[in-house]
């Protein structure tokens, strides 16, 4: 039982270091708006980890899409509520 313990452990530390690494390439792609040396590196580790570039491609499209749709909302919030007195 102690040894499923462990093992769900180190699963979860796994899933927090390539959702930390994603979550870096997206904020440099989106800050600098091209694909960064360093971004290219966190991709290579990704991929060190085992990870298959079309896999962190897929991840990296939905997300930044995502942000896209988020400040698209905010800009239209913010926009009417110019408006209101």
């Amino acid at each position: 039982m102690k040894n499923y313990v462990n093992t769900d452990k180190l699963i979860k530390l796994y899933d927090n270091l390539v959702q930390f690494a994603l979550d870096d390439i997206v904020a440099r792609i989106v800050q600098n708006e091209v694909i960064t040396g360093a971004a290219e590196f966190r991709i290579w580790n990704l991929q060190q980890l085992g990870i298959h570039l079309e896999k962190i491609k897929d991840c990296i499209e939905k997300m930044t899409k995502f942000l896209e749709l988020l400040i698209i909302l905010f800009l239209f919030t913010n926009f009417f509520s110019f408006f209101v007195v």
